[in-house]
């Protein structure tokens, strides 16, 4: 017979579209297309945003690496103002079809806080702490501002934001690696002796072990999220976008099929190597952040494991509920948990002679050790000097850098050492009063509401578009906490660049998650249509 009545073999363009569509709609433990596992920054027609922002977190978080070369060549106001119009040539579009109240309220409190300075600066007692603090505070704003601005509330913008954070990573591993064998830190001039003991701590770009401890954090949450989309059953790029140099007059036969075979083993190869690397990067991350000794921070790490630990759980257990699923392996539980606690206590409790420094026997046994705890009681008198000196400007703030010079001319300030308020946040309410106060609360309550109520609305989202949105949402919580742990634990983190960028980390992510529009259950992969350079 002829070829009469034949029907048309698929083309490998139609197939990939097919299985999109399947993919997109599956639940659970199905498996996508390897080639949506690894994207481009920003989509196929990637927007220039997304590599401006991939390169400018690694540059904030390397601090004066590149901020001090920038000063003494009289270049850094500049940069700055560069970085601040690209941001807003970046947005224009994002601002008229993206939700503005997460990043309205960020620039609302940024605006707020500026326009308080010359009060901050008339009250201060020490007007060259002032002008510095002051200083610094508006270069972190058009550090910050623009790294927000640039992700244009998108979830390509949010990727590349991830993978800025990477960089980071690998940066202060790698520094960190440095000084740990060496036994010279980059920030400590020669003269001065190291004030953190012998101990093999790290301090990175970041002065002090406990914050470079703190920033890794947010670290290792973009890199637990990036493994996460590689490793589970979402798509990151929109059903039947074209695959990069497909020829759509390619009409099937042996030799489409073996190019698609060599493209997706050449693929899945490199995905492997992402895979690992990323590994690598968050166990040896977390190993930093332990030698740190820094409680705070190891609390927010075991906050970010426990946030990923939960969201792996649900998706294993798809429709059954949490319980059901573990009730089914309950075996394997009881061996994992009785694992874990007998490795804690062999760590905790290992002999002198095999661990001559056991940082976390320091962290677990803190509190018992005399010097620490008059570490804790100085922070909390820190901080009743810091309200006592609010309340005496009639809550409108001590001035900018006033508390060290207050606390120095305080005749009874109730501690036993006069240092620095080691609590950013207090010191912020202190120092500026209680309406710059307000417009941070406000930023970070909108913030925090619009992660929660995207929770609520991706009940009702397709599987893959909402396990998407929920490893990014589970990534802003652990830049929260990176966060709270830097500001509760630096001695001023006050006029870090990289402690006000984990903010606007998290900022960038409920941006997106409350402007962006996904399709609900039911309705067809193949009817959707979203425009790469949106995403």
């Amino acid at each position: 017979m002829g070829d009469f009545g034949r029907l048309p073999r698929p083309t490998l363009r139609s197939r990939q579209r097919c299985a999109a569509d399947v993919d997109s709609l599956s639940v659970g433990g199905a498996r996508t297309r390897t080639a949506r596992l690894a994207p481009n920054l920003s989509g196929r027609h990637g927007h220039w945003s997304g590599y401006a922002i991939a390169l400018l977190v690694p540059i904030i978080v390397a601090g004066g690496l590149v901020a001090r070369p920038l000063h003494d060549a009289g270049l850094l106001w500049p940069a700055l103002g560069l970085a601040v119009l690209g941001g807003l040539l970046a947005c224009r579009t994002a601002l008229r079809s993206n939700a503005l109240r997460v990043p309205a309220a960020m620039l609302v409190f940024w605006l707020v806080l500026l326009a308080w300075f010359p009060l901050a600066l008339s009250r201060t007692p020490d007007r060259f702490a002032g002008d510095r603090e002051v200083t610094y505070l508006a270069q972190a704003a058009l550090w910050t501002i623009p790294a927000l601005l640039l992700t244009r509330g998108r979830a390509g913008g949010v990727r590349a934001q991830r993978r800025g954070w990477i960089l980071a990573l690998v940066l202060c591993c790698a520094i960190a690696t440095w000084e740990i064998t060496t036994g010279q830190h980059l920030w400590i001039a020669a003269q001065n002796p190291w004030p953190f003991g012998d101990a093999p701590r790290a301090a990175g770009t970041f002065i002090n072990p406990n914050n470079l401890a703190a920033a890794l954090v947010a670290m290792i949450a973009a890199a637990t999220a990036a493994l996460a989309t590689l490793t589970g059953p979402v798509a990151l790029h929109p059903p039947g976008i074209e695959e990069d140099g497909l020829d759509d007059g390619l009409d099937g036969g042996a030799f489409e099929d073996a190019f698609e075979a060599g493209r997706r083993t050449s693929r899945r190869l490199w995905l492997r190597i992402e895979q690992l690397v990323l590994a690598v990067l968050i166990a040896y991350g977390s190993v930093i952040i332990v030698l740190s000794g820094s409680r705070a921070a190891l609390a927010a790490l075991v906050g970010v494991v426990v946030l990923q630990g939960w969201r792996i759980l649900r998706e294993r257990a798809g429709g059954r509920g949490v319980l059901a699923l573990l009730r089914r392996h309950l075996g394997v539980v009881v061996g994992l948990a009785v694992a874990g606690v007998a490795a804690f206590l062999g760590l905790l409790f290992a002999p002198e002679r095999l661990i001559a420094r056991n940082p976390l026997r320091r962290i677990v046994f803190g509190h018992l050790d005399p010097a620490t705890a008059a570490s804790d009681d100085l922070r909390a008198g820190l901080v009743r000097a810091a309200l006592r000196y609010l309340r005496d400007s009639d809550y409108l703030g001590s001035g900018a850098g006033s508390f060290e010079a207050l606390l120095a001319a305080d005749p009874n300030p109730g501690v036993i050492a006069r240092t620095n308020l080691h609590q950013a946040f207090v010191e912020l309410v202190s120092q500026y009063g209680v309406v710059v106060g307000a417009a941070f609360a406000v930023a970070v309550l909108v913030l925090i509401g619009a992660l929660l109520g995207s929770a609520v609305r991706d009940r009702r989202r397709t599987a893959g578009a909402a396990r998407e949105r929920r490893i990014a949402r589970h990534e802003a919580y652990g830049y929260l906490l990176s966060y709270g742990a830097f500001g509760a634990s630096a001695s001023s983190a006050l006029s870090y660049p990289a402690w006000w960028l984990t903010l606007t980390a998290a900022a960038a992510i409920a941006w997106w998650l409350a402007g962006s529009r996904i399709r609900r259950q039911g309705y067809s992969a193949s009817r959707r249509s979203v425009s790469p350079s949106s995403m």
